[in-house]
């Protein structure tokens, strides 16, 4: 616990220039006490930048440490928690909630935790003022470019640099007084370190950052372009190009920001030479970030300018139009601020090569869904899986292109990544493209047809529409079958083996099972005779040959680990799980479901961490540890809404109605009647199996002990609607 936390906080080459009266502002809210303090401001205002300087200030103030967490990575406001636990290195408990996992981390000594740009996953406020509650030594600083509203929180709203006023009469000492003025000479003096800030080049200083309004990024792309120029000169480009570049501004625009920079962004481009202007507008082609390797493929890919991306990325990260990121795996990345890639967009869509530029995009991100699908399923998986998830927003706009433009391009993407659809929680995503792709469906080749159609049946499967899944199952099987593929075929018969258990078809899961592991063992395929023992086994739990069961999860789960199948390890532990709590073997349930959601967390599984999460509040729930297991459970319920998957909650619902049993038996009868509505055990064309059976029986009778009405006269709430009852009713504490 006791390391050098302030070497966690980013490090910067340049120094914080202009903000010391804020630095003094922000210093004053940190060490008198305000726990949750929110810095607002525009994009460009340097929030993080002001957050991170001041952390360094008052580390004295911090004994137990400083730690900064970006959220820009994540999407789900669900996952909130979790990226802080895998940012500080805090490894999963499965005896309590990650929320209590964290605040334990935390030494009791006073504590600093910046969490940057949350504005995209506003909805984990609530999260976050939890956490603040449930460490008292802790300080929580956000940057946002909006107010969090809830009650803790301090606004600090962050103002854009001080420039002198156009009338005021100011010797040259008193014009560096004021903070766009210090930043704009310091950033100048790096390129011009002869240049004399006399009279003259003071006031042109002053009347470039009243030009643009002191704005900090745009006052950094302006010093970033002055390499030969001395101020005086380069005002007068400045004036002119900005006054004419806001005559062509949107007076309609409700971005100020946009208003201010775009003139300014002109400017740097038409500084630029014209292979830089190619590359530079070229980049718009990208979502969020990117890297050498694809744009050396998509920006180079045009005959018609020779450029050198390697040096053309440099000038540009030099001249502040392109940020250069590292990820915590090594890789580096690149990126524009949304400002400048707007801008870049703007530029590409008014190109001749924009349509060229959009197929050399999507075919580099096709071959990359395409050169994923073998090694997801292999020991490469976690690499192609953050791979993957560091490029969604490329593969999301190459999807929404395709599903218009090029059917083929988007059925080959979907049909690909299917693994990581359902892995990170995407596929209704996947299954919404793969639909509007179809509705083209002549048009596109039946092998890329057959493979896609397996991909909407998996998705379909998972939101449990079995009828929709069973009918894309059985086109792919047609399809497989009408272009010769056997693999495919078994592919097909392989889900449908799965669906049928889902459907409690127990007879028939074995049947096919039995037949679908023979075949992948016949042609050697190691992840899919796997993945069918895995099925196997939860239909051979269907019929009640529980001994069978287990031999079929141990088969799977050594192949496996043997091939690094880490998403395979995830789902075969926690179906080991949820059968060992079910027949009461408690000590083998927490085990194997500790792994699961350890490996689940670490791999950023966002589709499976739910599940197991629910399962491990029903281990605790059978210890009698009533507390722990509400503790752990209540957030199951934010994730499955997150992924899409609330209404197919039914385990936790039926372990929450266990769990409040006693002391809210109004509360556990809604619960019980909403996980019969949705598990549905006694009104099955097949018997349910008899674990599952006998689990909601015997919750239904602890329930019936303490309810005043029976479920079937209950009237049900909308879910989100009894979930908000929950948290209004049910304190914790007096669990047990």
């Amino acid at each position: 616990m006791q390391t050098e936390h302030s070497d966690l906080l980013p490090r910067y080459t340049t120094a914080l220039i202009g903000r010391d009266a804020e630095t003094a502002e922000i210093g004053a809210l940190l060490t008198q006490g305000q726990r949750l303090i929110n810095l607002v401001g525009a994009s460009g205002a340097g929030k993080t930048r002001l957050a991170v300087d001041c952390a360094r200030f008052y580390a004295d103030h911090f004994a137990g440490g400083s730690f900064f967490v970006s959220l820009v990575p994540i999407r789900a406001a669900g996952l909130v928690l979790a990226t802080i636990a895998e940012s500080l290195g805090i490894a999963p408990s499965s005896d309590q909630p990650l929320i209590a996992t964290i605040a334990h981390y935390f030494a009791p000594q006073p504590s600093l935790l910046i969490l940057d740009n949350i504005d995209h996953v506003i909805e984990a406020a609530s999260d976050v003022q939890a956490l603040v509650a449930a460490v008292p030594q802790l300080t929580v600083l956000v940057t946002s470019q909006v107010a969090l509203n809830v009650a803790a929180e301090t606004i600090y709203r962050v103002p854009l640099l001080s420039v002198p006023a156009a009338d005021a009469h100011l010797s040259a000492d008193e014009i560096m007084q004021y903070g766009a003025v210090q930043l704009f000479s310091e950033r100048l003096r790096r390129l011009q370190p002869m240049l004399k800030f006399d009279q003259t080049q003071a006031l042109a200083i002053a009347e470039m950052c009243r030009l643009v309004q002191g704005l900090p990024l745009a006052v950094e792309l302006v010093a970033s372009h002055s390499r030969s120029l001395p101020p005086s000169d380069l005002v007068r480009m400045v004036r002119h190009h900005l006054r004419l570049g806001a005559a062509m501004i949107d007076k309609n625009s409700t971005m100020q920001r946009k208003e201010i920079l775009w003139p300014v962004l002109d400017w740097c481009y038409r500084l630029l030479s014209p292979t830089l202007q190619v590359l530079f507008i070229r980049l718009g082609i990208f979502r969020g970030s990117w890297t050498l390797e694809s744009a050396e493929a998509i920006c180079a890919g045009i005959p018609d300018v020779p450029i050198n991306v390697v040096e053309g990325l440099q000038t540009l990260v030099d001249k502040s139009l392109v940020q250069l990121e590292t990820l915590p795996n090594g890789e580096q990345r690149y990126l524009m601020l949304d400002a400048v890639h707007s801008y870049a967009e703007g530029r590409l869509q008014r190109r001749r090569e924009a349509n060229h530029l959009q197929r050399l995009y999507s075919a580099y991100f096709t071959h990359l869904a395409e050169s994923a699908e073998k090694p997801l399923l292999g020991a490469e998986q976690p690499l192609w899986m953050a791979r993957l998830q560091s490029d969604i927003y490329n593969l999301r706009s190459v999807l929404d292109w395709a599903v218009e433009q090029h059917p083929a391009t988007a059925l080959r993407i979907a049909g690909s990544l299917w693994l990581f659809w359902f892995t990170k929680g995407y596929a209704q995503e996947a299954r919404t493209w793969i639909g509007q792709a179809w509705l083209r469906e002549h048009e596109v080749d039946p092998a890329v047809r057959a493979k896609a159609a397996i991909a909407a049946g998996i998705c379909a499967q998972y939101f449990a529409d079995h009828a929709d899944a069973r009918l894309w199952y059985e086109r792919g099987q047609a399809l497989f079958k009408q272009v010769g593929d056997s693999f495919g075929e078994i592919r097909a018969l392989h889900n449908l083996a799965s669906l049928a258990y889902q459907q409690r078809h127990y007879q028939q899961a074995v049947e096919l099972g039995e037949d679908v592991v023979a075949r992948w063992r016949a042609i050697n395929d190691h992840s899919g005779e796997a993945a069918a023992l895995g099925n196997l086994a939860s239909a051979y739990i269907g019929l009640g040959r529980f001994d069978d069961a287990e031999r079929c999860y141990q088969q799977s789960l050594h192949i496996n680990r043997t091939i690094g199948h880490q998403v395979g390890i995830i789902l075969c532990q926690s179906s080991r799980g949820i059968l060992a709590c079910a027949i009461d073997n408690l000590a083998l349930a927490e085990q194997v479901l500790d792994e699961a959601l350890n490996l689940a967390l670490q791999n950023d599984a966002r589709n499976l961490i739910p599940g197991v999460q629910g399962s491990l509040a029903r281990v605790w729930y059978k210890y009698g540890q009533l507390q722990r297991a509400f503790q752990l459970l209540r957030p199951v319920f934010d994730l499955q809404a997150q992924i899409q998957n609330l209404e197919q909650s039914g385990d936790e619902m039926l372990t929450l109605a266990a769990i409040l049993a006693e002391l809210y038996p109004n509360l556990a009868s809604q619960a019980l009647a909403f996980a019969e509505r949705m598990q549905d055990p006694y009104n099955q064309e097949h018997q349910p199996d008899p674990a599952s059976l006998r689990e909601f029986e015997q919750i239904a009778e602890r329930v019936g002990r303490f309810a005043d009405e029976p479920i079937a006269s209950i009237t049900l709430p909308t879910i989100s609607e009894f979930l908000d009852l929950v948290d209004q009713t049910v304190d914790p504490r007096v669990l047990g």
